[in-house]
C-alpha cells in the first residue's frame, strides 16, 4: 500500500437543520478528485467527528469509498427488512 503524498481532512457539511449534508459531502469529495492529491482522510482531524451519530459517521464513511470506487449504489441501500431483523437476532 501506497500511503505518499496529501491526504487533506474531508469537512463534514451540513444542512440549515444540523443534519449531515451527504449531498454537499459528495461534492466535496468530487472537488477533491480533480485536484492531483493522493486521497482523502473522512472523519479526520477536523473535529466534527466526536459530534456526528454512528449512523452519520457510517454514511459518510460509504459516501467517500462510494466515489472511491471501492462499492456500488446498491451497497448503500438499507437493508431488506428481512436481512435487517435476522441482523438484530444475531446481535
Amino acid at each position: 500500500m501506497d500511503i505518499a503524498g496529501v491526504f487533506p481532512a474531508l469537512t463534514t457539511p451540513y444542512a440549515d437543520d444540523g443534519s449531515v449534508a451527504l449531498d454537499k459531502f459528495k461534492l466535496n469529495i468530487e472537488r477533491y478528485n480533480k485536484t492531483a492529491i493522493a486521497g482523502c482522510v473522512v472523519l479526520g482531524s477536523t473535529g466534527e467527528s466526536v459530534l456526528l451519530s454512528r449512523e452519520e459517521s457510517e454514511a459518510l464513511i460509504m459516501r467517500a469509498r462510494l466515489k472511491a470506487g471501492w462499492i456500488t449504489e446498491a451497497d448503500l441501500a438499507p437493508p431488506a427488512a428481512d436481512e435487517a431483523a435476522a441482523a438484530e437476532a444475531q446481535a
